[in-house]
């Protein structure tokens, strides 16, 4: 880079990981039409998802907005996660024999688009009715269903809004592998995900993902690091083969 020099040097790089949610459905508020900033955000836009024809509450409204979300518990309870439920959420595509099925009961061809097919971000309404089916035994109202076209605003969160406008934030959507938690902490501390998609067998996932990490590249270097660890203590619930994502774009 021109000009580089000791001036302009990092000292430290601090990457604070959180589990499942959007910029949409945390960050999309951030800056809006006003702010004098290009930002990718849901401010100024017409954003929503289509209802299926099958939903037995609310399909004749045809479509749920994107909105502003009124519980910090939501969506709950969580929509699919597993790359089969990416698929219905990405490109709308759900095979009628895994419609209220979920995570390992869901067969071939597993909702997948066609090869290069562009995905329309619009299925995320039906995936969500169709997990709620499937973990409650009964299909759920439009209140219920419409909780995952929603967001939060600065203001619900003002902590991690202020660290986005503080020190920086994507604004476009980055997955490398689009299903569950250990395939993408993998991926950005690997670059490699080891051949996985989902996170079962986990004994398998931490004895066959033995690839290079980030930490061993900043100890070859003399570079020191450190991992803090914040667990959030929860009621129980009761096990579910699925938890969620919310919506990145509508």
């Amino acid at each position: 880079m021109a000009g580089q020099s000791r001036d302009n040097a990092l000292d430290h790089v601090v990457v604070v990981l959180f589990e499942n949610r959007s910029l949409d459905n945390v960050l999309g508020r951030l800056y809006g039409p006003g702010d004098g900033k290009t930002f990718e955000g849901v401010l100024g836009r017409d954003l929503s998802n289509p209802i299926p024809e099958w939903a037995e509450h609310g399909a004749d409204r045809k479509v749920v907005p994107y909105t502003v979300a009124t519980d910090m518990d939501s969506p709950n309870p969580d929509s699919g996660e597993e790359y089969p439920h990416t698929n219905t959420q990405l490109f709308n595509i759900q095979n009628e024999q895994n419609r209220f099925k979920l995570g390992e009961e869901i067969t071939a061809p597993y909702n997948a688009p066609a090869p290069g097919q562009m995905p329309t971000m619009d299925g995320y309404v039906t995936d969500y009715i169709s997990c709620f089916t499937a973990e409650m035994g009964r299909q759920p109202t439009y209140e219920e269903y419409s909780q995952i076209m929603t967001g939060f605003t600065p203001e619900q969160i003002p902590v991690l809004s202020g660290l986005a406008r503080g020190f920086g934030v994507f604004d476009h959507w980055f997955c490398e592998v689009p299903s569950q938690t250990l395939p993408n902490r993998s991926f950005w501390t690997a670059a490699t995900s080891s051949g996985f998609s989902v996170n079962s067998p986990v004994k398998n996932f931490v004895q066959k993902n033995t690839a290079e990490t980030i930490f061993n590249r900043l100890e070859d270097h003399g570079k020191t690091w450190k991992v803090y660890v914040r667990w959030r203590m929860l009621p129980p619930i009761l096990p579910s083969p699925s938890r969620c994502s919310s919506p990145p774009r509508a």
